[in-house]
């Protein structure tokens, strides 16, 4: 938490964080990517779902997994990063592991809840028939 919060000190005194500076780039790409692509989605996914709209069916499991794969991986890496003696927060890695393992869960529970004649906007029943 001490780190996103000094990245927010960042944003209110209207400084440039030292990663971006260390990294010769006007931005952190990483924050680009998960503000643009990886939030949205996760917004669309929830209220596709809360809407009960086949999208959500499609893109929920998805997202899940994604954020699963995406948590165990940060994780993961600051546990490498400690044993290899690179300074990481094991505080990070751990709360990472809870973050994987509730979507882990909140994932299991979506997909029993689908049912094989609901699997959203590509399901072939739910295609108009062709006409020869």
């Amino acid at each position: 938490m001490a780190g996103f919060a000094a990245r927010c000190r960042h944003l209110v005194h209207g400084t440039v964080p030292s990663s971006i500076v260390e990294a010769g780039a006007p931005t952190n790409p990483v924050y680009v990517m998960d503000l643009s692509i990886v939030l949205p989605l996760y917004v669309i996914a929830g209220s596709a779902l809360l809407r009960r709209r086949p999208l959500g069916d499609w893109l929920g499991p998805v997202i899940l997994a994604f954020g699963v794969v995406m948590a165990f991986s940060i994780g993961g890496m600051m546990v490498v990063m400690r044993m290899r003696g690179i300074e990481a927060s094991l505080g990070v890695a751990g709360a990472m592991g809870v973050v994987s393992a509730a979507s882990g869960a909140i994932l299991a529970v979506l997909l029993r809840s689908l049912r094989p004649d609901e699997v959203g906007p590509f399901d072939a029943k739910a295609a108009p028939a062709r006409k020869n």
